[in-house]
């Protein structure tokens, strides 16, 4: 079971503020919480995009610690380019001490139509402990 709550704020044209928190329980009684606060200044670099402040905290069974992102963002007329890099300090249950992380993120989504869309994304976590990479494919049809 999850749950959430998101709020968001904007003042004028240029300045949004998000914010969420999640909680969820598992099958086996065990719990988690997740929040993130974020700031986004919209035309700041360039026009029709978006700079990004990020922070976040996740504390849950396995994995728990602070992070930060930054992400620029460039809207076209049929979808958006977004890269973000977040730098997190984690803490894991099966494995005593701190994990320092960094994350290289990109997506691109695109209107195929009035009624397709697609998504790519990837992923590039990096440090203590961990090297990953994650490459996305999402196609949507809307009726």
């Amino acid at each position: 079971m999850r749950y959430g709550l998101s709020a968001w704020q904007e003042w004028g044209k240029t300045v949004r503020l998000d914010g969420r928190v999640d909680q969820w329980h598992d099958q086996d009684r065990r719990a988690g919480t997740t929040w993130d606060v974020r700031l986004a200044l919209r035309d700041l670099l360039y026009d029709r995009g978006e700079v990004a402040l990020s922070i976040y905290d996740t504390d849950g069974v396995f994995t728990s610690g602070l992070g930060g992102r930054i992400g620029l963002n460039r809207y076209f007329s049929r979808g958006f380019v977004s890269v973000a890099y977040d730098l997190a300090g984690y803490r894991f249950a099966a494995d005593p001490g701190d994990s320092l992380q960094h994350g290289f993120h990109g997506t691109v989504d695109y209107d195929l139509s009035a009624t397709t869309a697609v998504s790519l994304s990837t992923d590039y976590w990096f440090g203590d402990r961990q090297n990953s990479f994650g490459l996305g494919l999402f196609l949507q049809k809307r009726f």
